[in-house]
């Protein structure tokens, strides 16, 4: 499935979520700016550039990579970010007194 018109993605603090959809079916962005995951532990949706940077969401559990570094099943801990510009980067702390979003 194609989202031509989704340019931002933020998927935060949603414990529960497994992944997009039941089944095996791909998601494409191809005008996709950012995507931000953060405290999602269980998500097993693989994201990945594609040769023209257009950004893939697959939910096949076979296809997961854990320690991909275009896979997006981080620990709690981390905030895992896309942007177009600058590609995949990790933020591991956050803000002092433990809320709000990660720096």
């Amino acid at each position: 499935m194609e989202l031509p018109n989704l340019q931002v993605l933020l998927l935060e603090q949603l414990s529960r979520i497994v992944c997009f959809s039941l089944g095996c079916y791909d998601f494409l962005f191809p005008h996709l700016e950012k995507l931000e995951v953060f405290e999602c532990p269980k998500l097993i949706t693989k994201f990945a550039t594609t040769p023209n940077g257009s950004i893939r969401a697959q939910s096949e559990v076979s296809e997961v990579a854990e320690d991909s570094s275009t896979g997006c099943s981080a620990p709690i801990s981390t905030c895992r970010t896309w942007t177009r510009n600058n590609g995949w980067y990790v933020v591991k702390e956050m803000k002092e007194g433990g809320e709000g979003r990660w720096w």
